[in-house]
């Protein structure tokens, strides 16, 4: 919403939003099986949505048409989310070395800039697993995959919009594919701070 806002508004921001939906409902290509009965990019031959091992039809959620279903909770965690989650433990490692280290010289050293370097290619290499699913040409591509991970994204920033208006009467003015911003009407900061506490406790 455009306009110039005179008091604080929020930036709510999601954390590795859709590494994270990948992680959390163990999307992967072992999880949600693309067989024969599948066109090379994860979409149905004869309009079926064949179930996932494990999943029965009581399991199933609310998926979109041509959509897989996600993995049953009980299916353990395989390798995509498994990979993508050791990456993105790797880069909080290398992040906490780097704030260690521009601590302990108080200046930008050389192995501050090498690390700096570092976990920016973690994280680089781990959206690009996430982003190879939904690209054409690449060896991984799977539509239905990349599909429900950005749906599954989608339907988190939607309900945190939703809670966000319902129990702090917040007004949305701005979101973006991994964020939003709300204002809150609210001129102290202290207020701000504490509110923002709670939400960030509550959503999570």
């Amino acid at each position: 919403m455009r306009g110039l806002y005179d008091r604080y508004v929020l930036l709510l921001d999601f954390n590795s939003l859709y590494l994270s939906v990948i992680h959390g409902f163990n999307i992967c290509f072992t999880t949600l099986h693309l067989n024969e009965n599948r066109n090379q990019d994860g979409s149905s031959k004869n309009g079926d949505v064949p179930l996932a091992p494990g999943n029965d039809t009581d399991d199933v959620q609310d998926i979109l048409p041509g959509m897989l279903p996600l993995p049953n909770r009980s299916v353990p965690e395989r390798m995509l989310p498994r990979f993508i989650q050791g990456l993105v433990e790797q880069r909080k490692q290398v992040k906490k070395l780097l704030k260690e280290e521009k601590q302990r010289s108080g200046r930008e050293t050389l192995r501050a800039q090498q690390l700096d370097i570092r976990h920016l290619a973690i994280w680089l290499t781990a959206n690009s697993l996430y982003e190879c699913l939904g690209f054409e040409g690449g060896r991984f591509y799977a539509r239905s995959l990349a599909a429900m991970v950005n749906c599954e994204g989608r339907d988190t920033l939607q309900k945190t919009v939703d809670f966000a208006r319902d129990a702090f009467n917040a007004k949305v003015i701005y979101g973006d594919t991994n964020s939003f911003f709300v204002s809150i009407g609210m001129e102290s900061i202290e207020l701000v701070r504490k509110l923002d506490t709670e939400l960030k406790r509550d959503v999570n």
